[in-house]
C-alpha cells in the first residue's frame, strides 16, 4: 500500500514539477522549510545532512532532487553526483525530517575548485492528492524552494575567513566605453582567485552599498556605474554556517 502511494504520488509530483518552476518565486509562504541556507559536503565526507519542518497546518509530500542551477530542467532527466536520501515522503504538520544528501566522489568533474549544485524542495499540499478534501475550497498550491549545495573535491578545505582577504577588486572603464567621453562609466571588477564560490551578503563602496554580487571560483565579475574615486570597499561575505564575515580592503 505504501509503496503504491509512493508511485503514484512521484508520478503526480513529477507531472507538476514544471509548474513550480514559476511558483516557487512568486509570494507563496512555504509551509516546507529547511534549518540552513546551503549544505556543505566537506572533501572529508562522503555525505552530509539537513532537516525539513513542516510549519504548516496540513500534510504535504515532498520531493527532493538536486541539479546543476537550470531551474527548468526536469527532475527526471538531470542526473548529478549527488542524490538526497529519502527523495519523496510525506511530512505531517510539525514534523521535522532529517534527510542525507550523499556523493558520488568518483564522477566529481576533476578539477580543484568547489562545486555547486542546487537542492531542490518540492512540496504539495496532501489535499491535492484527495478528491473529496474539504480543503479544496483554499488557495492550495504546489511550491517549489531552492538551496546552494557545495561539494568540496579532495585538495578543497574548508572555507576559512583568511580566504576571502584574497579577493582583488579594481576600478575600470565599463565595457566599450569611450575614454574621450568626460562622462565615461566605470565598473568595480572583482575578480575571485580562490577554490570557493562567494557569495556576497553585503557590498559598499566608500559607505554606499550596491547591489551584492554572487562570483564563482576563479571568476571575475563587473559592477557597472560605479564612481571613478572609489577609495574603499567594505563587504561581507556569507560562510558555511550561514553567517557573514567581514572585511575591508583599500583600493589603491
Amino acid at each position: 500500500m505504501q509503496l503504491s502511494w509512493c508511485r503514484k504520488a512521484l508520478r503526480t509530483v513529477r507531472a507538476m514539477a514544471l509548474v513550480a518552476v514559476y511558483l516557487f518565486a512568486t509570494n507563496v509562504h512555504a509551509a516546507v522549510n529547511i534549518e540552513r541556507t546551503r549544505v556543505v559536503i566537506n572533501n572529508e565526507q562522503k555525505q552530509n545532512s539537513f532537516r525539513l519542518v513542516n510549519e504548516g497546518e496540513d500534510e504535504v509530500v515532498v520531493q527532493l532532487w538536486t541539479d546543476y542551477g537550470d531551474v527548468t530542467a526536469s527532475p527526471s532527466l538531470v542526473k548529478t553526483p549527488v542524490f538526497l536520501q529519502p527523495p519523496i515522503f510525506r511530512l505531517q504538520p510539525g514534523e521535522i525530517r532529517s534527510v542525507r544528501a550523499i556523493v558520488d566522489r568518483s564522477q566529481l568533474a576533476k578539477n580543484h575548485n568547489e562545486q555547486l549544485y542546487w537542492i531542490n524542495i518540492y512540496q504539495v499540499p496532501q489535499s491535492l492528492f484527495n478528491d473529496n478534501d474539504s480543503s479544496q475550497d483554499r488557495l492550495q498550491l504546489p511550491l517549489r524552494l531552492r538551496v546552494k549545495l557545495l561539494v568540496r573535491p579532495d585538495g578543497v578545505e574548508k572555507l576559512e575567513k583568511a580566504s576571502a582577504e584574497k579577493l582583488l577588486f579594481a576600478i575600470s572603464p565599463s565595457a566599450n566605453a569611450d575614454l574621450s567621453n568626460k562622462k565615461t562609466q566605470y565598473d568595480l571588477l572583482i575578480s575571485n582567485p580562490t577554490q570557493w564560490y562567494i557569495t556576497f551578503s553585503y557590498l559598499a563602496l566608500d559607505g554606499k552599498e550596491v547591489v551584492a554580487p554572487f562570483i564563482a571560483p576563479g571568476e571575475q565579475i563587473a559592477v557597472p556605474d560605479v564612481p571613478l574615486d572609489v577609495s574603499k570597499v567594505s563587504y561581507a561575505i556569507i560562510n558555511d554556517n550561514g553567517n557573514s564575515w567581514q572585511y575591508q580592503q583599500v583600493i589603491n
